[in-house]
């Protein structure tokens, strides 16, 4: 069986592993991690143990190329972040309350049987929840210049 690289489960487990990270997430971030984490550049910035986040500009400057594209990803994995949203809350892992902010309701810890790719993933959550946290999601639409 040949299942999709970035299916619906890698990209709840994505979404869950950066929403425990980060506590709490508005929507408007979370719609920006799948097309960071299920970038293989990104990923591999993001999971490296010497990640240091200084800020936005500086990751965008860092990893321009993984960047250039930023707009197009954001909207190829916009209906898979919405399904995967949809899968987690029906589930009971996100929790979303009255201002659109998710919040984790259940841990998903990481375990070897899910995989190198998870591991890596649930190594790169920490970052990229970091990395969208201390930014305005106005700041971060911008500098990552998604058309809205």
């Amino acid at each position: 069986m040949n299942i999709p690289y970035n299916n619906i489960a890698i990209s709840a487990l994505a979404l869950q592993a950066t929403v425990q990270e980060a506590k709490e997430l508005p929507i408007s971030k979370l719609y920006l991690i799948l097309p960071i984490i299920l970038n293989k550049g990104l990923l591999k910035t993001f999971s490296a143990t010497k990640c240091k986040i200084y800020g936005i500009e500086y990751v965008i400057v860092s990893q321009a190329k993984h960047f250039l594209n930023f707009n197009d990803r954001y909207y190829a994995f916009a209906p898979l972040s919405t399904n995967a949203l949809q899968m987690l809350l029906e589930s009971g892992y996100i929790a979303l309350d009255d201002l659109g902010n998710c919040k984790s309701a259940k841990a998903l810890p990481y375990n070897s049987k899910m995989g190198t790719r998870a591991k890596q993933i649930y190594a790169a959550a920490g970052n990229v929840a970091d990395f969208l946290m201390h930014e305005k999601a106005s700041n971060l639409y911008l500098n990552l210049r998604i058309e809205l």
